[in-house]
């Protein structure tokens, strides 16, 4: 890890116990966001927020191209660790039908 940020892509009450959990540990944060939940509790707590496209998840939380960008803009990964990554998680989701995009 380049910096000790940490990226959060959840949304709702997960992402605002995560960042409640980062800062009781002094890590700032990084949430990752719709334009439709870029003003929601997660973006506002979080130290920063990166918006990452429309609110459909398929053109945003889902869209692999976008989670690399942010992660990338955020400082987080070297590329080729994140894409690896990604395409697993992303196989994964989709064998068990639960990704749409």
């Amino acid at each position: 890890m380049k910096n000790n940020k940490l990226l959060i892509a959840n949304r709702g009450e997960i992402a605002v116990r995560i960042i409640q959990a980062a800062k009781a540990l002094g890590l700032p944060t990084v949430a990752v966001c719709s334009e439709a939940d870029s003003d929601a509790l997660p973006a506002r707590m979080a130290d920063e927020s990166i918006i990452i496209g429309p609110p459909g998840a398929g053109q945003s939380y889902l869209d692999q191209q976008r989670g690399i960008d942010a992660a990338k803009q955020a400082g987080q990964f070297d590329t080729g660790t994140l894409e690896v990554w990604l395409q697993a998680h992303l196989s994964q989701l989709n064998t068990e039908g639960t990704a749409h995009g």
